[in-house]
C-alpha cells in the first residue's frame, strides 16, 4: 500500500506510507508538513492510494 500527498499542482508533497499491510482498518494522520519537514499552506491537496492494481485519487483541504 503506497499512500502519497500532492499540492494542486500535482507535486508529490509526502509520502505518508509505502508497506505492506494487512487486510483491515487503518489510520493515517498527516500533520501538515512536507517531506523536508516545513509546513504546509492551508489549501486543496490530493491524496492518492494504491493498492496493487488499484489506485484512489480525492481531494482534502488542510485547514490551519
Amino acid at each position: 500500500m503506497r499512500l502519497d500527498v500532492y499540492d494542486i499542482m500535482g507535486r508529490r508533497v509526502i509520502t505518508l506510507a509505502d508497506e505492506y499491510l494487512n487486510a483491515g482498518l487503518k489510520k493515517v494522520v498527516w500533520d501538515g508538513h512536507d517531506r523536508f519537514g516545513h509546513e504546509g499552506a492551508s489549501g486543496m491537496y490530493l491524496y492518492r492510494i494504491q493498492i496493487e492494481d488499484f489506485s484512489l485519487t480525492k481531494k482534502m483541504i488542510l485547514l490551519k
